[in-house]
């Protein structure tokens, strides 16, 4: 019954316009004169010769979410596979890459998580704190470096002009609580803003509970042309995870605590300069029983990554166009019992009684950037080149060129096209974990990826409309496979991947054109296409790479109910490739399926009072392994708001 109700949902938008997209006003002002990235030269929004979607803060009252994360699942060309339940654990994919081969980026700074893509949303910061996403779709090692390598998703952090303070709390079904706030303090040229959440859940299945805390501060000094910006953030959760990487172990328990903080300053004048020093650090404690360990099961597996990093990037407009020149050395490493060499002395796990890494590995990698943009009238292009060093691999520069142009055929109609070569290191994971039932692989190369892309997109008040074709040739991609069933899972290098796709984004919003006489503010239509052909044996049983989306629909509606009174829908189609191992180690296909999203929010200047529920219908349904996702969850909060 939900399945047709959704599909009637669909018609309905359908009749009613060919679509909307969530690029709405960012805090009052055009996103159109934004900057975003996409490439190492500051461009805005307007002129980006890259397919980059952006989600705005604008948009968070209307989503039924309750993590930054969630917020890329209302994109089709974004894949997020959740294990946990509102955002504890979630693996992020773009244009059917893996997990592991998107780049995730806070205010522009590098926070992917090198042991593995388990871990790159662990993002100590609250929604809250958000003003927008940007998702660059396809490859962008050239503008940021290795790991970009199906694309990247960089979390926009507020810096308010004026102060204010917001406080919120929510509850609902299957005991969870959330409450939260921020406050943003301004004196002369300081701007300085922090976040506080707790949550919490006893799950909506056995051992799919959760508590998780993050604390997150961001402050920023100018003068004149100079700036200083800093952020610092601390994440806690721990969670259930019941059958994350098993079904013959259900009751899996996990903890990460996540701490990240950077320094970056922009100099603008006749050269813009901006260095910036970072570090993140991630501890991991995985339980594969969390109660009533088999007698063979002697410890836990922990876990600690540090990445340091330190990049400088220089840019100068001349009468030639904009050019661009920089570098990055980040350095990466893990402590471990179960990934990495041997240590010669045993070092003592932080915060665990009587527990021992005796494994590390570390590695360089340097990165020296070079671009150059070009602008004339309604066309613009943009040339550039990464030179890739990684101590992990050898001693020598690999080179990754790409280059994009753009045209304004008329004041609203520009056609893009591109060409990117892209890699993506192997994680701590693929190259040292090792079980039973699999095993890493020391001698694993980078995959390599050379892609092209061309499309149309249409930009006006009203309606906003893109369609874009894209073809990815991949070479050495990493994947956990094997020939049969009797053998290990083991990471290895497969030789080819031909990825082809489509999509097509459309919008409206009526009252760009009929104010005051709509109840309709925003339809949103968003589709992707996805075929894939791999090169290798036959009888090769792939864990991974082959698991992509086929197809992804995603269609919205936001609309006044009464004075005061919006409603938000959102429904989603995924119809998924690949199989998955159930309770009784058979191979099940994946079964494609419907998801809705309501939420009903009544506002005023001071408070938002809402309810929501999603998965509204209460599907079942998998869609990753065989771990059931949450039936319809129905929650509701208050948020209150002050601004001086």
């Amino acid at each position: 019954m939900g399945r047709w109700i959704c599909g009637v949902i669909f018609l309905s938008v359908m009749q009613l316009t060919h679509a909307q997209t969530n690029q709405q006003e960012i805090e009052g002002g055009n996103l159109s004169e934004v900057e975003v990235m996409g490439s190492r030269t500051s461009v805005s929004y307007q002129q980006t010769t890259r397919v980059v979607s952006v989600i705005t803060g604008s948009d968070l009252k209307d989503l039924a979410i309750h993590s930054a994360g969630d917020l890329l699942d209302y994109l089709s060309g974004v894949d997020l596979r959740q294990r946990g339940p509102i955002g504890v654990q979630a693996d992020v994919s773009i244009r059917g890459g893996s997990f592991d081969q998107v780049m995730i980026l806070l205010n522009g700074i590098n926070v992917t998580d090198p042991q593995t893509g388990h871990h790159s949303l662990n993002l100590p910061v609250d929604l809250s704190a958000i003003e927008r996403i940007e998702i660059l779709e396809g490859p962008g090692a050239r503008a940021y470096g290795p790991n970009a390598f199906s694309g990247a998703i960089n979390f926009v952090t507020a810096t308010p002009d004026t102060n204010r303070v917001n406080a919120d709390i929510a509850g609902g079904a299957h005991g969870f609580m959330s409450g939260g706030g921020a406050l943003a303090l301004n004196h002369k040229n300081l701007k300085n803003f922090i976040t506080l959440r707790g949550s919490k859940s006893d799950g909506y299945a056995e051992n799919t509970d959760f508590k998780s805390t993050n604390i997150y501060y961001r402050g920023m000094l100018t003068n004149g042309h100079h700036r200083l910006d800093w952020q610092t953030g601390y994440l806690d959760k721990s969670f259930g995870a019941f059958a994350f990487y098993s079904p013959k172990y259900p009751n899996q328990y996990e903890q990460n605590r996540t701490f990240f903080s950077s320094l970056k300053y922009t100099s603008e004048g006749l050269i813009k300069l901006t260095p910036a020093i970072y570090w993140r650090r991630n501890h991991d404690r995985f339980e594969l029983f969390r109660n009533n360990p088999a007698s063979w099961y002697s410890s836990h597996n922990y876990h600690m990554t540090d990445v340091f990093g330190a990049s400088v990037n220089g840019a100068v407009k001349w009468v030639g166009g904009h050019t661009s020149v920089g570098g990055e050395v980040r350095g990466e490493s893990i402590f471990s019992n179960n990934l990495g060499d041997p240590l010669g002395t045993p070092v003592e796990v932080p915060g665990e009684d009587y527990e021992w890494f005796n494994k590390s590995f570390q590695r360089t990698n340097s990165s020296l950037f070079l671009e150059h943009t070009w602008s004339h009238k309604g066309f613009t292009v943009s040339a550039g080149m990464l030179a890739n060093h990684n101590t992990g691999l050898d001693y020598r520069f690999r080179y990754f060129p790409g280059i994009d142009a753009a045209y304004w055929l008329t004041p609203h109609l520009k056609i893009t096209a591109g060409y990117n070569h892209s890699l993506r290191m192997p994680t701590f994971t693929d190259l040292f974990y090792n079980t039973s039932a699999a095993q890493g692989n020391r001698s694993l190369k980078p995959e390599e990826v050379k892609a092209i892309e061309s499309g149309l997109r249409w930009h006006s008040p009203a309606i906003e409309s893109r369609i874009t074709g894209f073809y990815r040739y991949s070479t050495q991609l990493i994947d956990w496979g094997r020939t049969s069933a009797d053998q290990k899972y083991q990471s290895v290098n497969i030789s080819e991947m031909n990825t082809t796709g489509i999509q097509v984004y459309l919008s409206l919003t009526p009252n760009e054109w009929v104010r005051f006489l709509t109840p309709i503010k925003k339809i949103n239509i968003d589709y992707l296409h996805l075929q894939q052909d791999k090169e290798s044996d036959a009888t090769y049983d792939s864990r991974y790479v082959m698991d992509y989306l086929r197809n992804k629909l995603v269609v919205g509606l936001t609309h006044q109910v009464i004075s005061r009174v919006t409603a938000s829908w959102n429904a989603s189609w995924i119809d998924r490739m690949g199989t998955y191992t159930d309770g009784a180690d058979q191979s099940q296909s994946y079964a494609s399926y419907w998801l809705c999203d309501l939420r009903l929010t009544w506002s005023s200047t001071m408070v938002d009072i809402y309810t929501e529920a999603s998965n509204l219908f209460d599907q079942s349904y998998e869609d990753i392994g065989n771990i059931p996702q949450p039936g319809r969850w129905i929650r509701g909060g208050i948020k209150l708001k002050l601004e001086w």
